[in-house]
């Protein structure tokens, strides 16, 4: 018989304490740094957004191949939309900085007026709830670029970055 083993990871942390946001993303907007394009072959220079609250401060940004610079930084050109998901909790984290526009509207329970930081919304009430919410956020801009046409023989390849930063 073979063994079969299981981990878990137990987080503790004080219920005060906000751990921020920090999300990369290819920049996917119409008019955007890639005009819309998500693809890209050997040799071109995509244009990446950086969304962080606040509180973070970016340390380093270490691309596998080429190099990164940083070219600006903007509002989110359309508002960004979340669905978020009430049951037994009142505090609910958004997916990217929340800057400013912020408007909710129930789908179903009415769990009451939200208030909101950066990063999370809080309902008045424990339930079960549905809450559309809409915001304008802030990015700055990146471009990847000194891209190969072949790299290591290869002309399809990957290239990851890597992005850390700290809480202040």
């Amino acid at each position: 018989m073979g063994t079969i083993t299981t981990s878990l990871v137990v987080d503790f942390k004080a219920e005060d304490e906000d751990d921020g946001i920090l999300v990369a993303e290819i920049d996917t907007y119409p008019n955007g740094l890639n005009g819309g394009e998500t693809s890209f072959v050997p040799g071109d220079s995509p244009g990446f957004l950086i969304y962080k609250t606040s509180n973070v401060v970016i340390d380093s940004i270490t691309p596998s191949t080429g190099l990164i610079s940083n070219i600006g930084s903007a509002f989110t050109p359309e508002p960004v939309e979340d669905d978020l998901i009430y049951t037994d909790d009142r505090v609910q984290k958004v997916t990217k900085p929340i800057f400013s526009s912020f408007t909710s509207k129930w789908l179903g329970n009415n769990l009451g007026v939200p208030t909101y930081t950066e990063q999370s919304v809080t309902v008045p009430s424990v339930g079960v709830g549905v809450l559309r919410i809409s915001y304008n956020s802030f990015y700055s801009m990146h471009r990847l670029t000194n891209i190969p046409t072949v790299l290591n023989g290869e002309t399809s390849f990957p290239v990851v970055i890597y992005i850390v930063g700290h809480t202040v």
